[in-house]
């Protein structure tokens, strides 16, 4: 027996999914420790390892793949958290990243307009004598001797612990800055270098300044982690060569990798949560899914239409624009330890500030003053106090009730119940606008989609979200409390580099094969260190085409082999009709020639995918294994609850709301207006009453 393993280190809490060779999946959970995240992922392992049947070591031993996704670099850069670096711009550029895109919010208010923040203190920031032009020729020779002295005030005077590398045109030409990293490490030998031809070698110097710039920021603990890691789990047994990376573009990358570029795995959690949604979508022949995360600490939702995922370029990252190609999702402080507060004009809110791991909700028991999501939870009764995390943590409700009266309830009028009712519905208002921005805003109607709910708190919250959307049907994964762990096993290894090319009409199309080639080598090489082999990997080629004179590009697939003339012809007669039908009639700029920026090489290498499981049909109602008052938040009053464990409910059976089923390291909730089935891979699907009705007729006429 072999295993793979999916880890998925959260804000909260730490999640593990472990797979075997015959499609049995077993998972669990433990607290993420802030001070070394990899102490959480050992004790995550340890805790599965007993529902696995084996020890730790064992199972380690006989993993053959371990992919992990990580908050290391999203928390450097929302906390403002990371390395302290340095950066070295041509002379005259140092104010690139304080004028950025000139930065205006949507608000009215221009005393509430604010910069961009100084990630990099002024003072660090130092311009270097040299000057590449745009066809790539050197105009002013680099004045080594200013860099030298340069680093060794950064270093010695401001304690960097990193250099970010950014001089205009190094795309086009890469000498001056790869030079001066070799002049860096020669220096200061252990000094993390990231050159901005290295990470994101494509024209506009600001958003290629800040992602080289977040590369460095990150890349000490990014560095630090995986070190840690692997150390940690080979010394219990796991293959180095087995553990893998998420990327933020959706595939797995190796430690070293990870290491050199470590901007890219921003996200990786919530995006291996979208890749397992867009495999389950295969599984149940649904094409049109909202992916909905919630966890400890945040909620994401994104959106995969025609079973394809949303992938948005130059991300932008809290106030930051990147050059990062990542699968869009929308995130919100919306999570389990979010606190619960009364503003300045006596109104309650929720997050975005979270309790985290430590010292986390009330409830927990650890000190924690400020009542949370969980606490409410926990006072409306749809959480048992004895149950949370399969009952290895009991949760303290005199405590919850005590601190939501002081804090939330007192101040409103209101009985504690109310207080947490309140708190629950906001919440679910907060989840709910979060769900349209990515639906009705962008002309999307979600009663057309499927909400596939996860996180180990959203199943509590998903019906009553779907309530307010419209939504019929909610999906929740039977590894719903660790889904994005469990998307990590679903994710291929990829690898996506891009080159600027500026083509226009005339020129030669052997630059842009050459480029294309180039790229694609790189790919191959790579993917063969990684132990994949070459027939297994395949190959996706990209031009960036614009109208000239626009700022922005549109993707357009190339073909597999040379590209001809006759085929980037082609491309340039098509382009204004691809151009409408994504940003509608009229909008192509048809007087302007067709031009080509830059081209774009993917390579995905095909993994193993732990294989399905298929369960018995045990069709019937479930029986209840016990029932509880629990007050209901959307009709304020206390009800007499059926509650199931997971072993009550089974494959084919069908429970009417309102009830509670707690299953293991999650709860769902099903409200009065809900009835719940278990599909024939252990998922549980919602319905509402009344299109349940109609699908039984509708079943009923057929059978007739």
């Amino acid at each position: 027996m072999s295993y793979q393993i999916g880890c998925d280190v959260g804000g909260t809490f730490t999640d593990v999914v472990v797979a075997d060779d015959r499609g049995n999946v077993w998972n669990d959970k433990a607290d993420t420790t802030p001070g070394d995240l990899s102490e959480g992922v050992e004790r995550a392992i340890e805790n599965v390892s007993g529902k696995v049947g084996v020890p730790a070591t064992e199972l380690l031993e006989r993993t053959d793949r371990f992919v992990n996704g990580t908050t290391v670099v999203t928390n450097n850069v929302v906390e403002l958290d990371g390395a302290k670096t340095g950066l070295l711009v041509t002379k005259g550029t140092k104010d690139t990243l304080r004028i950025a895109r000139s930065p205006r919010t949507s608000e009215l208010d221009h005393t509430k307009q604010s910069n961009v923040p100084d990630i990099v203190p002024r003072d660090c920031i130092r311009e270097i004598p040299e000057r590449i032009d745009y066809n790539g020729d050197e105009v002013v020779e680099l004045d080594e001797q200013a860099v030298k002295t340069t680093v060794d005030e950064l270093v010695e005077e401001e304690n960097v612990e990193a250099i970010a590398v950014c001089y205009l045109w190094s795309f086009r030409n890469p000498d001056h800055e790869d030079r001066t990293r070799e002049i860096v490490k020669e220096a200061y030998p252990d000094l993390y270098v990231t050159t901005s031809n290295e990470v994101y070698p494509v024209i506009r110097e600001f958003e290629r300044m800040v992602t080289t710039l977040l590369n460095s920021y990150s890349a000490p603990d990014v560095s630090t982690y995986i070190d840690r890691l692997q150390e940690r789990l080979s010394g219990k047994g796991l293959d180095r060569d087995a553990i893998t990376f998420m990327q933020s573009a959706g595939g797995g990358t190796t430690p070293e990798r990870a290491k050199a570029e470590p901007v890219r795995l921003i996200d990786s959690g919530p995006v291996g949560g979208v890749i397992g949604v867009q495999s389950l979508g295969r599984q149940l022949g649904a094409d049109n899914l909202i992916c909905a995360d919630m966890g400890g600490t945040s909620f994401e939702c994104s959106i995969i239409e025609d079973s394809e995922v949303n992938v948005t370029e130059r991300t932008e990252i809290r106030e930051f624009l990147t050059g990062l190609t990542k699968i869009e999702t929308n995130t919100i402080g919306a999570g389990g330890g979010s606190i619960t507060w009364i503003d300045n004009r006596g109104i309650p809110q929720v997050g975005p500030e979270s309790a985290g791991a430590d010292p986390g909700p009330v409830c927990y028991g650890r000190g924690g003053t400020d009542p949370t999501l969980t606490d409410a939870a926990v006072a409306l009764d749809l959480l048992d106090p004895n149950a949370f995390l399969g009952g290895r943590r009991s949760l303290e409700e005199g405590e919850a009730r005590t601190e939501l009266e002081r804090t939330v309830a007192d101040p409103l009028g209101t009985t504690v119940e109310e207080a947490a009712a309140a708190v629950y519905d906001l919440a679910v208002t907060s989840m709910s606008n979060a769900i349209r921005n990515v639906t009705v805003e962008e002309g999307r109607d979600p009663d057309g989609f499927t909400l596939v709910a996860y996180g180990g708190a959203l199943p509590m919250y998903a019906a009553d979200i779907c309530d307010t959307l419209d939504i019929d049907r909610v999906v929740v994964p039977n590894t719903a409390p660790v889904f994005s762990a469990y998307g990590l096993l679903q994710a291929d290894d990829v690898r996506t580099y891009t080159e600027t090319l500026s083509w226009n009409p005339g020129d030669p199309v052997d630059k842009i094969n050459e480029a294309l080639e180039d790229l694609e080598s790189r790919i191959r090489t790579e993917m063969e260190t990684a132990g994949f082999d070459d027939e297994d990997v395949t190959i996706q080629r990209e031009g960036m085409f614009k109208f000239k004179g626009q700022l922005f590009d549109y993707s357009v697939d190339l073909p597999a082999d040379t590209i001809s003339r006759d085929d980037i012809e082609r491309i340039q007669e098509e382009f204004p009709e691809r151009y409408e039908s994504e940003y509608g009639p009229g909008t192509a700029w048809v007087e302007s020639p067709v031009i080509m920026r830059a081209v774009r090489v993917t390579g995905t290498a095909t993994t193993e995918k732990p294989p399905l499981k298929e369960f018995a049909d045990q069709d019937g109602d479930a029986e209840p294994t016990s029932t509880r008052e629990v007050y209901l938040p959307s009709q304020r009053i206390h009800a007499e609850v059926a509650i199931y464990d997971q072993d009550a409910v089974t494959v084919g059976t069908r429970v009417d709301g309102p009830a509670v089923v707690e299953e293991g390291i999650t709860t769902v909730f099903v409200p009065d207006d809900f009835s719940m089935t278990v599909d024939e891979y252990g998922n549980y699907v919602l319905t509402k009453a009344d299109t349940e009705t109609e699908r039984r007729a509708e079943t009923t006429r057929a059978e007739d």
